[in-house]
């Protein structure tokens, strides 16, 4: 269950720092008996839903981890529809441009997203160039997206596809 590893990390960074410090964590599972998402967030920005009926904000309250004895996630449950894509990010897309007195317009930009069309890396992509964009290449936070697509099986094999890619400044 994403609760309770979501209650682990901050019970563990809560100890091991004495409540100093603060983090953010988003977890989301795919849960096959239920055949649902699980969003579970310990983060103050929200997340997003896009579907064939438009873009969904979720923005219920959540506390970061590490500050607070007993923080709880709040947990979303979504049941897995065709062409929906979940996105999950951390503050730094959203204060993306702010430096410069502009916004992403997460809200307007996700809504000219195709759901039918494109797939959640390219979605990914999409929104990290226009954070970097908007903070003229030069980001002023550290900015992460995690965008998962539940989209129907096109073929008669099942296959998943995951991307993860980070840079490594130096090896010796």
């Amino acid at each position: 269950e994403t609760g309770v590893v979501a209650r682990a990390v901050h019970d563990y960074l809560y100890t091991y720092r004495l409540g100093q410090v603060a983090a953010t964590l988003n977890i989301v599972s795919f849960d096959q008996r239920s055949a649902s998402l699980l969003i579970s967030r310990n983060n103050p920005a929200p997340f997003v839903v896009l579907d064939t009926h438009g873009v969904h904000m979720h923005a219920e309250h959540s506390s970061v981890i590490g500050l607070n004895a007993g923080t709880k996630p709040n947990i979303t449950e979504l049941p897995l529809h065709p062409y929906t894509f979940v996105v999950v990010f951390s503050d730094g897309l959203l204060k993306a441009g702010e430096a410069y007195g502009e916004d992403i317009e997460l809200g307007n930009f996700l809504a000219g997203w195709s759901v039918t069309q494109g797939s959640a890396s390219e979605l990914a992509e999409a929104l990290l160039n226009r954070a970097i964009e908007l903070d003229r290449k030069q980001p002023v936070d550290d900015m992460s997206v995690l965008v998962v697509g539940v989209l129907p099986l096109l073929a008669d094999y099942h296959l998943r596809r995951m991307s993860v890619r980070f840079p490594v400044e130096s090896l010796h």
